[in-house]
């Protein structure tokens, strides 16, 4: 993995790490810079299984993004046939858990895996983003980013083919409008962290915007909290 060090040129600017898989890593770096004294370093990881090679990094980080999850559910790694929804979870949970609790100071944001065309795919996804939504109610500063809710709340979502780049045949890829519209919400989360560590909004303002959360989520609770 690269050096753990962070770059000199940031500065005393709070660092976002955004890892992800190629859903969402054309996400600008400079976009972050809306949000007052951030910048953000991105790393390419295709595989969930794989997010703690840049664990190093976690502790030179106020808030990890991890954008992963879909090439674990639907693709072959060395031999190994695609993980299910409560595999993969529980594989993520026991490690993730303890990264969390070594990084008290950083705040790490779980992006939901978002639906594809495959409908036997998205039920594993479904599983898998039920059991990380859980995990984040008993991990302090693990919170649930739900990309699916997100684009439920846009006109987008009348229309697969606004969503999903339907000439992508593994139907994982989403059209350029998807994940500028998923880009916004990442730099949202990451103002709306920030104003809640230090106590102001500063930078884009966050305004009426609030964290999103499924209704089938919220509305049955299992995680034990209020």
């Amino acid at each position: 993995p690269p050096s753990a060090q962070p770059r000199m040129a940031m500065g005393h600017k709070r660092r976002v790490l955004l890892i992800s898989d190629s859903v969402l890593y054309s996400t600008p770096e400079h976009t972050f810079e809306q949000v007052d004294n951030h910048v953000c370093v991105k790393r390419k990881n295709y595989y969930m299984t794989d997010l703690f090679n840049y664990e190093p990094e976690f502790k030179y980080s106020k808030v990890v993004i991890i954008a992963l999850g879909i090439n674990d559910l639907c693709t072959r790694k060395n031999g190994r046939a695609p993980f299910t929804g409560h595999a993969l979870a529980d594989w993520v949970e026991r490690r993730l858990g303890r990264a969390c609790r070594d990084n008290p100071g950083t705040t790490f944001v779980f992006s939901s895996v978002l639906h594809t065309t495959h409908r036997w795919l998205n039920a594993e996804v479904d599983r898998f983003n039920r059991a990380m939504y859980e995990l984040s109610g008993y991990v302090r500063n693990l919170e649930f980013l739900d990309n699916h809710s997100a684009l439920r709340r846009d006109e987008i979502s009348r229309h697969l083919g606004s969503v999903l780049d339907l000439s992508d045949s593994r139907g994982t890829h989403l059209t350029l409008r998807a994940k500028k519209l998923l880009t916004n919400t990442l730099v949202y989360a990451c103002e709306f962290i920030s104003g809640r560590r230090y106590g102001k909004y500063s930078g884009r303002r966050v305004g009426s915007w609030s964290w999103p959360c499924r209704y089938e989520y919220a509305s049955s609770d299992s995680r034990g909290i209020s």
